[in-house]
Formats: structure tokens, sequence, C-alpha cells
């Protein structure tokens, strides 16, 4: 095999792979566009730094119908004095915005998905994008409120 053929070789393979690579690169946007990107337009402010963070933690986004995206165990959940920060590890940061969500602006309430009990977190200002977390997660974070919060004097 001549360098000529090697080389042309090594050219098809690294063409395919920008080919699919881009298509992923695509296909990965459009999915943080129709769940994340609601929320992101509107919390995509980090106004605070947690006092507190859960790494390796699961986050379910879903709205209206029966898709949903499972950011299962690539999800960084944050506590803060006024409310939560989330985010997802890199590579799949790529186009999802960190979120900061003030409590004032949340609502949750408890619901079956799936198999197991779960706490959905509904937003004031996004009220068709839907969180779902483990209640373990949402009480993890209610403590952390708690624990931060300064009484009025």
């Amino acid at each position: 095999m001549s360098i000529i053929e090697i080389f042309n070789k090594l050219f098809m393979a690294s063409f395919g792979l920008a080919v699919g690579g881009g298509m992923l690169a695509l296909l990965w946007r459009r999915v943080a566009t129709v769940r994340w990107q609601p929320l992101a337009e509107v919390y995509g402010k980090v106004n605070e730094n947690p006092i507190a963070k859960r790494q390796m933690q699961t986050l379910i986004f879903h709205g209206v119908g029966v898709a949903f995206e499972s950011y299962r165990g690539i999800a960084v959940v944050g506590a803060c004095e006024t409310g939560v920060k989330l985010s997802l590890y890199p590579p799949w940061s790529v186009f999802h915005t960190p979120l900061f969500i003030p409590f004032s602006d949340i609502s949750v309430r408890e619901r079956q998905w799936f198999l197991f009990t779960a706490v959905e977190i509904t937003t004031r200002k996004v009220p068709q994008a839907k969180i779902v977390v483990y209640p373990e997660l949402w009480d993890w974070i209610e403590i952390q409120a708690k624990a931060n919060h300064k009484p009025d004097e």
C-alpha cells in the first residue's frame, strides 16, 4: 500500500467521523432547545454561587406530551440561599446554559413517574417545562435552604 492510499483512507475515515460527529452535535442541540432552552431564556442568569452541591444527579425534563429528556448522572445541583442552580457536566453542558431558579418561582408536587415516586418542579415563568427529581434530592435542597435561611430581625 502506497503513502497516497494510506492518506486517502485516513482522509475518508476523518471525513466520516466529522460528518457523524456533526450530526450528533446537531441532534444534541435539538434536544437542548426543546426543554432546557425555554428555561435558559428566563433562568439562564446565575445570580449566586451554591452553598452546597450534589454531583452526578438525575434531572428529567418534560412538558406537554409524553416526550422527555433524562440527564441521568450528568447533572450538578447546587443549593443557594435564594434558589437552585442546575448545570450539566462537560461535554453535555454544550448548548445547556446553567440555570438558576429562585425559590419564589418554584412550586413542587409529588407525582408518580413511571415506577417511582418523584417530585415535579414547575416554575412560575415557564410553567410548560417541568423538572422531575428524586424525592431525596428535593429533601436535600429544602434542608440546605432552611439551614442557610437567615431569620428576619
